[in-house]
């Protein structure tokens, strides 16, 4: 890891490293910090600046759908800064599982022997590809609806104060909602919402520094498009009296 865990790598961060680099590693969006993404010229910078010190350039892509809809870049465009990526298709794209790993040729010639000898050769993937052709064709060309979605939820919560979205606005369909509770309180009243109300705001929470806070993850998808950003504060609201 490099640079501070709670913020987006910099290109300092990477030039600090003193010790020969083999390979590099960008994460598009970075999740755990909600989903942020670097601006485009850093991240063209910091791809060149590791390239010339002989690194290895590999994107992890596994949301690289949904980062498009704020770079507003061909995806060969942003693919084109690595020399490798990887991309989901079953998180953006709903397939059923899956990756794929790009590359040149020659490269994932090797990759596809040492898949096999690391024991990752799946017995007819065929299944998983064609999710994911499915997902290409109807789900890839709402992504932007799912961010201006996402960018109006995020408002909601903010202009409400019942707690707090973040990034503001969101750059990608992906966001954090952080609470003014503990994760055991508000795992409880997730439960108890769920079965007053059929709703589940998250699978999971996230803990924090301070034991009386936590946050959880919002990625907007087709359910959540049923929701309008109101409904998704007043269920807020509604968890936080469940959680006192």
């Amino acid at each position: 890891p490099v640079g501070d865990r709670h913020r987006l790598m910099t290109l300092a961060d990477l030039t600090a490293v003193a010790e020969p680099l083999a390979a590099v590693l960008w994460e598009l969006p970075q999740r755990d910090i909600g989903g942020l993404l670097p601006q485009w010229d850093d991240l063209v910078a910091q791809t060149e600046a590791m390239r010339e010190r002989g690194a290895a350039i590999h994107l992890d892509g596994a949301r690289l759908w949904e980062a498009q809809t704020y770079y507003q870049r061909p995806f060969a465009e942003i693919a084109a800064l690595f020399d490798t990526g990887y991309v989901s298709f079953y998180k953006g794209l709903q397939g059923a599982g899956g990756a794929a790993l790009a590359g040149d040729t020659a490269l994932v010639a090797e990759a596809r022997v040492w898949r096999r000898r690391l024991g990752g050769d799946v017995y007819d993937a065929w299944p998983l590809a064609l999710t994911a052709l499915h997902g290409l064709d109807t789900l890839l060309p709402r992504l932007p609806a799912h961010r201006e979605h996402a960018v109006a939820i995020a408002a909601a919560i903010n202009a409400d104060g019942v707690a707090r979205a973040y990034p503001d606005p969101p750059q990608t369909p992906l966001f954090h909602v952080h609470l003014p509770v503990g994760p055991d309180a508000a795992t409880r009243a997730a439960d108890a919402l769920l079965a007053a109300d059929g709703v589940e705001l998250f699978g999971r929470v996230r803990s924090a520094p301070a034991p009386d806070r936590c946050s959880f993850e919002v990625s907007v998808g087709e359910n959540a498009m049923d929701l309008s950003p109101d409904e998704v504060v007043g269920f807020l609201h509604e968890l936080l009296r469940h959680a006192t």
